[in-house]
């Protein structure tokens, strides 16, 4: 395909060959407490088969809320703990004893627009490995960081030390949402057993309102074997990574959308949610991101020549705008969360993005890059999905997916909310 792109998106045709098989791991509407919201897969328990790991924020009136584990192949539900305002999550072998211990942002307050200088902690869960009958995994404290609702861990500035790249959504208190915002590092101690706190490091305090990461490899191919990252915020696409010089550097890729900022009563323009996708030998051909905050509208940006990815160029297109209608009243709308990956096996990457809904921009769409600078849509759920999870869940070797839906009640409530499973059945 030539560069720049200018793409066109078309219907899947139902003869097509992508086929997911609907399995529903958990009918949450069938319980007294629906809340609902981030989704991660990982193995458990050592079994080498990946589970599904499931957080919500909690329900009004309620102190704590569960974090829980879906085991494969059963789905029998295990608790994990139950935390104040537990947001986001991801994974890594904290303590080096083989099995997968859990990070978690906590204590989060009532919702963005409500914050507390004193709302938001960081923990890792211990993962107990075998002996997981009834037994709640310890938690370690690292730091405490207002609003923290995104993190990751990777090796930012170092590839022999676990760190934490720790991304509040707004650096504000109290409806002051569009503060800037104290990004972190934290640094994985010798001991994190038996540490009282994990040590903080300064990042950048120059963005607002970030929503989306996604951590990858982007300089491997200029020398640079670190982890690093692409942020969706109010300022658009961000790179974020730490250079040969020991400095951070923060790189816009785009502005990301700016047409609704005077719609929206709270502001929203940017980014909401960004990832990155390969096309043949090009491990990041594309961007693809939903704009703006908890937007309606879906971009991809291309580059407008050749080049290494820290001095890229790039061009962004609209090729998707869901519900025009705003489902509350500070103008968030449907989209939430994207993920790129090579679900058909051709070797380029396609993407699915996780709409919360209402109906009928809910659930999950299929895109796929075609010949001829078209892209192919094709619905796969409808199911409210707020957050996607990717693994080989049945041992067949093709990236499935898992979703949770999006149950808040301080933002938006899915009708006939579940906890799904999508076997990939594509053909090649």
């Amino acid at each position: 395909m030539e560069s720049p792109k200018k793409f066109q998106v078309i219907s899947a045709q139902d003869t097509d060959n992508v086929k997911f098989e609907q399995v529903i791991v958990d009918d949450l509407s069938n319980d007294e407490v629906i809340d609902s919201y981030f989704t991660v897969a990982f193995d458990v328990n050592g079994d080498k088969k990946p589970d599904i790991i499931k957080s919500g924020l909690g329900n009004p009136g309620d102190d704590l809320a569960e974090i829980v584990w879906y085991e494969n192949p059963t789905w029998k539900k295990h608790l994990i703990t139950k935390l104040s305002v537990p947001v986001g999550l991801h994974f890594a072998d904290v303590d080096k004893d083989g099995h997968m211990d859990l990070l978690v942002s906590h204590d989060y307050g009532f919702c963005i627009f409500n914050c507390k200088p004193d709302n938001g902690k960081i923990s890792w869960l211990k993962n107990p490995g075998n002996n997981h009958d009834g037994k709640r995994w310890e938690r370690y404290f690292i730091n405490n960081l207002m609003a923290t609702h995104r993190l990751r861990f990777g090796h930012f500035t170092r590839p022999d030390n676990l760190e934490i790249l720790a991304l509040p959504v707004t650096g504000g208190t109290e409806g002051n949402i569009h503060e800037p915002i104290p990004v972190m590092l934290y640094k994985c101690p010798e001991d994190p057993l038996n540490a009282d706190h994990w040590e903080g490091f300064p990042v950048t305090d120059k963005l607002r309102l970030i929503h989306g990461v996604t951590i990858k490899k982007f300089l491997e191919d200029e020398g640079l074997l670190t982890d690093s990252a692409l942020l969706a915020s109010e300022e658009g696409i961000i790179f974020v990574y730490y250079d040969k010089d020991n400095k951070w550097k923060i790189k816009q890729i785009g502005e990301g959308e700016l047409g609704q900022v005077n719609a929206s009563p709270s502001k929203f323009k940017g980014s909401g949610d960004v990832d990155a996708g390969k096309i043949g030998g090009d491990k990041f051909a594309y961007i693809v991101a939903i704009e703006p905050f908890h937007g309606n509208t879906l971009a991809i940006y291309t580059k407008e020549k050749e080049a290494p990815f820290s001095e890229a160029k790039w061009e962004r297109q609209v090729i998707d705008v869901f519900n025009n209608t705003t489902p509350t009243p500070s103008g968030e709308n449907v989209g939430h969360h994207l993920l790129c990956a090579d679900f058909d096996g051709d070797g380029d990457d396609e993407f699915i993005v996780a709409l919360r809904g209402p109906a009928p921009d809910m659930g999950v769409f299929y895109y796929d890059l075609l010949p001829g600078n078209k892209i192919s849509k094709k619905r796969i759920s409808s199911i409210s999905a707020s957050r996607i999870a990717l693994a080989d869940f049945d041992g067949d070797g093709k990236i499935d997916f898992a979703t949770v839906p999006y149950n808040v009640s301080t933002y938006f409530n899915a009708e006939n909310p579940k906890v799904a499973m999508f076997l990939n059945r594509i053909t090649l």
